[in-house]
């Protein structure tokens, strides 16, 4: 149907107001006259159809035409003393006069285009230098975390809420046309699952978890970070330097009986706890509770989502 019509459409980022201004636009004018319009909310119905006449008939601020004029190629008539436009004259050729409508109608929508055009690029330089915008560099495989300021409704974590939560792989980069942004399709790190959503880099976050394991233990009291230099003092008094570098020539001797791991090949859940089927150098497979974090991520990217039937 989009076809037979001539409609392009295009799909916006979720969370992402701006990525779809003209739409957000119209829902702002219409609260602005709901507003003013009406007294109480049980009149918004009845007044329908006067906030479709106001929003299709009105010409923009940065807009030569009204909506109406660009489907119908002429302005509305409103009321019976305005000044309209001469209309085509119809000579009693139908294809003549379709022939004329059909050309004043592609003038008519190639001005408006360049104008859109034009006041795009006008914005998103406005946009640009207010808030410092540079261009995203996010990766395939970069842990990420994910912005959500939105509070559920009857919660009670509001003043506690995290603005960020995750983390996330990032599994690809998705751009569909040059002119629009580039979204990104995010994977959980512990469960493996898929967003749901295509996210925009604006929402995103670097992970480090070196940091967080920093910040943990920077914020130890002071009575601990002592109690465990002690120990470590006193644990390394009756010991000397030719002991300490015997003890390790005796570790480096050592063959260690352990085969590398090379992939993992399955995953399970036993008891709510993940298992992971790892594959080894010497093609034996076991199933292990805890894996590596680069075996985790290769495992993550790599698997498929399953996707579900609809009955």
């Amino acid at each position: 149907m989009l076809k037979q019509l001539g409609i392009k459409h295009f799909i916006a980022a979720s969370r992402s107001a701006r990525t779809n201004g003209a739409v957000e636009t119209q829902v702002k004018r219409f609260n602005e006259l709901v507003k003013r319009l009406c007294e109480c909310d049980s009149q918004i119905e009845s007044m329908l159809s006067v906030f479709e006449l106001i929003l299709n008939t009105t010409t923009q601020a940065k807009m030569r035409y009204s909506p109406f004029e660009i489907i119908f190629g002429h302005r509305p008539r409103v009321c019976e003393f305005e000044e309209l436009k001469p209309a085509i004259k119809f000579s009693g050729d139908y294809e003549t006069y379709m022939n004329v409508l059909r050309n004043e109608l592609e003038n008519i929508r190639k001005t408006v285009y360049a104008d859109k055009v034009e006041m795009r690029q006008e914005e998103e330089k406005a946009y640009n230098r207010q808030y410092k915008v540079k261009e995203p560099s996010w990766s395939v495989g970069q842990v990420v975390l994910l912005s959500d300021k939105k509070v559920k409704p009857n919660s009670d974590v509001v003043l506690s809420h995290r603005p960020f939560f995750g983390p996330f792989y990032v599994a690809q980069c998705v751009k569909g046309q040059p002119h629009i942004g580039m979204e990104y399709k995010l994977v959980d790190v512990k469960t493996g699952r898929v967003y749901p959503y295509l996210v925009s880099g604006d929402r995103l976050k670097p992970y480090d978890e070196r940091r967080i394991a920093l910040e943990a233990r920077l914020s130890q009291p002071d009575s601990t970070l002592s109690a465990d230099h002690e120990i470590r003092a006193q644990a390394g008094k009756g010991e000397t330097e030719e002991e300490r570098q015997e003890e390790k020539q005796q570790v480096t001797r050592k063959k260690n009986p352990i085969e590398p791991a090379i992939r993992v090949i399955k995953e399970r859940k036993t008891n709510g706890r993940p298992e992971f089927l790892v594959l080894f150098a010497d093609n034996s497979l076991y199933w292990a509770d805890l894996v590596s974090p680069l075996l985790l991520k290769e495992w993550r990217l790599r698997k498929k989502p399953s996707r579900r039937v609809k009955r």
